[in-house]
């Protein structure tokens, strides 16, 4: 499921005979129904794993290094050639670029969503399937998030990857106003600057799971998980919304 130019995007894993999506308004994401189907390509079949839009076209990224893009939403869409036959995991527009990720580590990068090149491998041999991508404004910075090998990494281009090590596995992250969230199958963090150095350990504050202290090179702050969009950051008297 992915979120672009006002719609948000689910991509069809179940089809046989061809690659397929499913798009709605943001304004109506709380109904279930109104989902309409587009077919991305009519001879292959693919998994839309995510979508995008920037530079007035919208990306898909697909299994087996596929990329396909489109001036509308609604197609017509164009095969492009990415340069790799990984399974394409994410992909973001942002800062003037398109920043992709593949199962298998590598970072392809591209000005107009046309045209692809390979600009970074990420990590050794080792499962690296769980590899996401975001771009978190508040500090310019691309980030990279893998769920298996413990390390995260960090970019002002794109291309020029740094290695942050985190102490536990992490499956998803998510940019918000005020830094990454990044969350694994027990709690969700937030990370203000992916920078600089950090390390996450248990909260002594008595709230159990919800609660997870964030120890950075300037400090440690209290995420606290207060249940819809807000949460409490910094200890339980600083409200910030996040979303």
């Amino acid at each position: 499921m992915s979120y672009a130019n006002g719609y948000f995007i689910a991509g069809e894993n179940n089809a046989t005979d061809k690659t397929s999506l499913y798009y709605k308004l943001g304004a109506d994401a709380n109904v279930a129904s109104g989902w309409t189907a587009v077919v991305v390509d009519a001879v292959n079949q693919r998994t839309v794993n995510d979508t995008t839009f920037g530079g007035g076209i919208y990306v898909a990224f697909c299994n087996g290094g596929k990329i396909y893009t489109a001036s509308a939403i609604t197609g017509p869409w164009t095969e492009r050639t990415s340069g790799t036959t990984d399974s394409i995991n994410g992909g973001k527009y942002a800062a003037g670029r398109f920043v992709a990720v593949t199962s298998n580590g590598k970072v392809l990068t591209s000005t107009d969503g046309i045209t692809w090149v390979v600009t970074a491998q990420i990590g050794g041999a080792y499962d690296r399937t769980r590899f996401d991508i975001q771009y978190l404004s508040v500090t310019a910075q691309w980030c990279l998030g893998s769920g298996t090998n413990n390390t995260m990494h960090y970019s002002t281009d794109g291309a020029t990857w740094t290695a942050n090590i985190a102490t536990t596995n992490r499956y998803a992250i998510a940019a918000t106003k005020v830094g990454l969230l990044v969350a694994d199958t027990t709690a969700v963090y937030l990370i203000p600057d992916p920078s600089k150095p950090f390390y996450f350990t248990l909260s002594s504050s008595g709230d159990g799971g919800d609660c997870r202290i964030i120890c950075t090179s300037s400090g440690a702050e209290l995420l606290r998980l207060a249940g819809g969009k807000t949460n409490y950051v910094g200890g339980s008297s600083t409200l910030i919304e996040i979303d």
